[in-house]
């Protein structure tokens, strides 16, 4: 009776498996048909968000987690080797304060193998520096240097790091 069980167990596995790939290669499938451009090996985890898709460009090697929005009403650009983790939003349209509210835009640029963690949010106008790690729940408002750790509301640089390909393995926001 328990060879039973583990078989079945271990069928039941492989289903499941199969089933979160194929629909992982679907939203893959579903996110390079409607932007502007995406670069090979994109990978989604997850339900991803894409608003005004025809001016996002997502580079090479990327990885999108669950609940990232991206809001394309300027351009966005995604360098290669960028991982945005659950719950980011980056976002290329604003409301201005004042008087009067208008809707205002300005680009967005993402330079290559940096990681914003778990809800951060990135905001328009903001160019993120190559190797850069944006922390968890930072909110980005303004540029961000390459090789930097920067956290906080509003983000700002909390440490330097060594450039990317001297790093070696990921490096974790511990400080």
């Amino acid at each position: 009776m328990s060879v039973h069980k583990d078989v079945t167990r271990d069928i039941a596995r492989i289903f499941l498996h199969i089933y979160r790939r194929s629909i992982r290669l679907a939203r893959e499938a579903g996110i390079r048909m409607v932007v502007a451009e995406a670069g090979e090996n994109l990978k989604v985890f997850g339900r991803v968000r894409i608003d005004m898709p025809q001016k996002i460009y997502i580079g090479d090697d990327c990885t999108l987690n669950e609940g990232v929005l991206i809001v394309g009403r300027d351009d966005v650009r995604i360098g290669n080797g960028v991982t945005l983790s659950a719950y980011v939003v980056v976002t290329s349209a604003s409301m201005e304060s004042g008087q009067v509210r208008r809707h205002s835009q300005a680009p967005v640029t993402i330079g290559d193998n940096v990681w914003v963690a778990a809800n951060a949010t990135i905001l328009p106008g903001v160019k993120i520096g190559e190797g850069a790690v944006i922390a968890a729940g930072a909110v980005v408002t303004e540029d961000i240097p390459a090789n930097v750790m920067a956290a906080g509301i509003p983000a700002r640089v909390i440490k330097q790091l060594q450039t990317f390909s001297e790093r070696g393995k990921p490096q974790t926001l511990a400080a």
